[in-house]
């Protein structure tokens, strides 16, 4: 859908540019199409509804495009009134669904969608509000529909709740949005307003200045240290990984999860460790395959109220060592799925555990690690096929015990951490390739701890010894003397 400007030459610039950004200092390079902007596909209204098909209630509260609501940038802004636009009121006793939409062509391969819109108004929490939809062009919103005590929309996926009221001057919204299942295609993009017809307090939602990207997933790493997963520190290039990319914790790095995930891929080579998040029930999110390397660790424990479960599209692979006895794995994904690798489930009598086992995706479900697996709670299998391979018990009277440290809640870390989290009973310094290594000083590398026994500078590849013998690394000299501890 084309849309008619005085300045044609901008409008085809910007509407077909696609953005390629390298930042060298991070390592990250990603390329990002404009799909909605103030100038593209007038995403600002200074078109008025070019570009925009409304679906009007048979209410009165309706969206209208003018100055009238007081516009953030330029002439325009997108409003609902119950006065044909002549006022930025709405009337809180006419039940009322109202949608704006508009069509637009996502590149193929570009399944990283981010949504920015500036927004105010007021209304209801819970019944009077603004709504944001994504659905397939076979989607045509209806007038009341959905009704103001739902937000189903049946075809469509609700990505934005308006929770804050009132929103007295305009507000940035940010809205991250997975567009898997439009790359290549086209997506419609949806604005909602509903209200019950109870109560309510002017004035209604007020939008403008919407952007609307898309974008190739790429891979953010964290840094040697790791830290906590929201700090920007904890990642190479001081970026929080945005949701729908992919994410490596590299061999040594410890990171502990504190917010809930949505990536595509997680690869665990150092260490992931959770701890409490705001949500009471986690339920995290890694929609293709979730890799356990040789040199990692999962542990899926939290606060016994508060159990973390991972939704995973495709795999489990684990390669190195997972602690899910308070862990909750489900596979949900379109096709066949399967836990497989030559790694070890923390567990008992040779078994690992896994508190809670859930097979709901649509294909096949297969049990192919080398391990045998108890699950001590929840089995729950809805797929076409359920394959053990002989490897799966169920038993809710398996004891546990552990050596290490079940549970540590980390608030915050400020400018002055400055060392890893790991536990040994002595300061223990990270190897670095090609640092320099001090006499009777201590590093460690992935779980294991080295004494410097000959000063000099560390080599390109990091020690492999895990027996109390001496090593060169580099002119470097190491002896192992144990493994860290734990801390998640």
């Amino acid at each position: 859908m084309l849309t008619t400007m005085k300045n044609t030459f901008p409008f085809f610039f910007f509407r077909f540019l696609t953005l390629v950004v390298l930042w060298q200092g991070a390592g990250l390079v990603f390329s990002q199409t404009t799909l909605i902007s103030p100038t593209v596909n007038n995403g600002g209204f200074e078109s008025g509804l070019t570009s925009w098909t409304k679906v009007d209630a048979t209410g009165l509260n309706r969206w209208y495009v003018s100055g009238v609501s007081g516009p953030f940038a330029g002439s325009n802004a997108a409003f609902i009134s119950n006065t044909g636009g002549t006022t930025y009121t709405y009337d809180n006793t006419s039940v009322s669904t109202s949608h704006l939409y508009q069509d637009v062509a996502v590149p193929a391969g570009e399944t990283v969608g981010t949504l920015t819109f500036q927004l105010k108004g007021n209304g209801e929490s819970g019944w009077d509000r603004l709504l944001v939809y994504v659905a397939p062009t076979s989607v045509t919103p209806a007038p009341n529909v959905p009704a103001s005590s739902s937000t189903t929309l049946t075809g469509a996926t609700l990505v934005y709740t308006q929770t804050t009221f009132p929103i007295s001057t305009y507000t940035l919204q940010t809205v991250s949005i997975d567009l898997s299942a439009y790359a290549g295609s086209t997506v419609r993009l949806i604005f909602t307003w509903q209200n019950d017809g109870i109560l309510g307090t002017d004035p209604p939602a007020s939008i403008d200045n919407i952007t609307f990207t898309s974008a190739a997933p790429i891979t953010y790493t964290a840094t040697a240290l790791g830290g906590l997963w929201n700090s920007p520190a904890t990642w190479v290039g001081g970026v929080v990984p945005p949701p729908f990319n992919d994410v490596v914790i590299p061999a040594g790095s410890v990171v502990i999860c504190n917010q809930v995930l949505n990536y595509r891929d997680i690869t665990v080579n150092g260490r992931l460790q959770f701890t409490t998040v705001t949500t009471s029930a986690p339920i995290h999110t890694v929609s293709r395959d979730l890799i356990v390397g040789p040199t990692g660790f999962l542990y899926c424990s939290n606060a016994a109220a508060s159990l973390n479960q991972i939704n995973i599209g495709r795999d489990l692979i684990n390669n190195g060592t997972i602690n899910a006895v308070t862990g909750v794995f489900a596979f949900n994904g379109n096709g066949n799925s399967q836990i497989t690798g030559t790694g070890t489930f923390v567990g008992t009598g040779g078994r690992g555990v896994i508190r809670g086992l859930l097979a709901v995706n649509n294909g096949t479900f297969t049990l192919n690690q080398t391990q045998d697996i108890t699950v001590t709670q929840q089995l729950n299998n809805t797929c076409n096929n359920f394959i053990t391979n002989g490897k799966l018990r169920i038993d809710n009277a398996v004891d546990v015990f552990h050596d290490f440290v079940s549970q540590a809640i980390v608030s915050a870390m400020g400018s002055g951490y400055t060392t890893p989290p790991v536990v040994f009973g002595a300061a223990v310094n990270p190897w670095v390739s090609g640092g320099a290594a001090t006499l009777n000083a201590r590093y460690y590398h992935s779980n294991n701890v080295y004494l410097c026994t000959n000063a000099g500078t560390f080599g390109a590849t990091p020690p492999v010894n895990t027996t109390p013998v001496t090593e060169t690394n580099g002119t470097a000299t190491l002896l192992w003397i144990g493994n860290l501890g734990n801390i998640g």
